[in-house]
């Protein structure tokens, strides 16, 4: 499983587990890996263009 979610700077990164928002970007509470992705991969990936406003999304 992965998280897709936007930081508020636009900045699209994916995550192993499901992140937690802070004041600007979005963190794990936990260890885990998260991965920076070029702009636009996660429309790419799921047809969704998410922003900061957006919950995280789960792909199987």
């Amino acid at each position: 499983m992965a998280w897709y979610a936007v930081d508020l700077d636009g900045s699209e990164c994916r995550y192993e587990y499901k992140p937690i928002r802070t004041t600007d970007i979005w963190l794990l509470d936990d260890v885990g890996n998260i991965d920076a992705l070029p702009a636009g991969t996660i429309k790419k990936l799921t047809g969704k263009n998410l922003t900061w406003d957006d919950e995280p999304i789960e792909v199987i």
